[in-house]
């Protein structure tokens, strides 16, 4: 089965901890990044900050192009829409697992606990990677 890598701040192929457990397993990888419109406005994102992610987002998926893993773009307006967004995307491509990395901001550690409790629930994995 497929496993889902989620790409958030860190938006690069090497060096990638949570892309190299994926890797490491059984099964094809498919990534996504997931685009929080409304959260990153009311986090003091900018139009200029934005404008960098969506021209490092189409660097990353030429990056994994080149390794034959397809980029997801999932737009969920909040953080609250982005349990239910990863979890639509895993059904559609049937992955059993996501990957991601840690972050430890308040709001970032609560919608990563939404969408570990989304996927256990789904009866899916979740594997948090320092990196």
């Amino acid at each position: 089965m497929p496993s889902l890598v989620w790409f958030r701040r860190d938006l690069r192929s090497t060096d990638q901890t949570a892309l190299l457990a994926a890797a490491a397993g059984e099964g094809s990888v498919h990534a996504v990044v997931v685009f929080t419109p409304e959260t990153w406005r009311q986090h003091g994102v900018g139009t200029n900050q934005l404008a960098l992610l969506c021209r490092r987002a189409q660097s990353l998926r030429a990056e994994l192009d080149e390794l034959g893993i397809p980029l997801h773009a999932v737009h969920a307006h909040t953080f609250a829409a982005t349990p239910n967004a990863l979890l639509a995307l895993a059904k559609e491509i049937n992955a059993d697992c996501l990957h991601h990395g840690l972050e430890h901001e308040v709001d970032e550690r609560r919608r990563d606990e939404a969408v570990r409790s989304a996927f256990e629930n789904a009866g899916k994995r979740v594997h948090a990677h320092h990196t």
